[in-house]
């Protein structure tokens, strides 16, 4: 792993990191069950956007198909603290027809809180989630509720992911409109999703949430894509990394990083390193953007880019 830090001036800062291959991975804290991978992921996004985030990390939204498996699911989010909702990947079609996203239509075995389905009147819907509220066991919800969620792998997805580019560093074909669209969501997800986490650690030390600007967001995404042309935080150009932005800033920083296939793993990151997380829980910092650029052929193919304002 290696690791720069550059202090430019006074409300000026800069950090470089590149993730080792190793902490970099998704996985490397999924849990392990019958040749299966399963990770709790707390940012929060609606049914579909969940379901296009677990692909584009190589994965799909978990499913309980056996009991086993749901009970094993259950006492995951039981035994962990977290949000109260989790979705899984099952959806009910306009027939009242349930069916897991492999296809599987539900069987005998369910697992509804008190043996039932929420009404709509109620608040039920068509999506499946665990709510911890009910000890684990199924609730039925409207989609465009935003809940953490549960992604799961086969085994062959984990041993495969590096090598295989449609897995993990290139999930899905972009010659194609329809799928353009789903990637520049997929964008969209891991940039709110790490102004989320950051906004996590910076409640957790007593700072005020940070919000996305568009300035900030604007010069992040010119340098994401540059730092995976040239990573410094000199610009290719070889002016300053500030030149990306249009608006002048009293207090700014920028952080870099490259190997993080998602936002969390990116996040853990940055705050496993003493540069980075002064960066994100600087108090002086109110505005900020996020960079994320996918290049399936390079060495490190994720980077990422934080620009920070006061």
């Amino acid at each position: 792993m290696k690791f720069k830090k550059f202090l430019c001036g006074i409300g000026v800062t800069t950090s470089l990191f590149i993730a080792g291959t190793a902490s970099a991975h998704v996985l490397d804290d999924a849990v392990e069950w019958n040749g299966h991978y399963y990770k709790m992921f707390e940012m929060e996004m609606k049914w579909e956007d969940a379901g296009e985030y677990c692909k584009s990390v190589g994965g799909h939204l978990a499913t309980a198909e056996t009991r086993d498996e749901n009970e094993m699911l259950k006492k995951l989010i039981l035994a962990n603290e977290g949000s109260e909702r989790y979705w899984l990947g099952a959806s009910r079609n306009k027939k009242g027809l349930w069916r897991w996203i492999t296809g599987k239509v539900f069987g005998d075995y369910f697992d509804w809180h008190k043996g039932r389905q929420r009404a709509w009147t109620a608040g039920g819907g068509d999506y499946l989630c665990l709510n911890r509220s009910f000890k684990g066991e199924w609730d039925n919800i409207k989609g465009k509720r935003e809940l953490a969620f549960i992604c799961e792998w086969e085994q062959d997805d984990r041993h495969n992911s590096r090598k295989n580019k449609r897995s993990a560093a290139n999930p899905l074909p972009t010659n194609n409109e329809t799928f353009r669209h789903i990637e520049n969501k997929t964008v969209k997800n891991h940039i709110e999703a790490v102004v989320h986490l950051v906004n996590i650690e910076r409640q957790k030390v007593g700072v005020k949430s940070i919000i996305l600007y568009p300035d900030l967001v604007n010069g992040a995404k010119i340098r994401a894509k540059e730092i995976s042309e040239y990573y410094s935080h000199t610009r290719p150009n070889r002016s300053a990394c500030f030149t990306a932005l249009k608006e002048n800033y009293g207090w700014k920083g920028e952080n870099i990083a490259a190997g993080y296939p998602s936002p969390e793993a990116v996040v853990q990151g940055w705050m496993n390193s003493e540069g980075h997380r002064k960066n994100m829980l600087n108090p002086n910092f109110k505005k900020i953007g996020v960079g994320y650029y996918r290049k399936p052929n390079s060495d490190m193919v994720h980077y990422w880019v934080q620009m920070f304002g006061d």
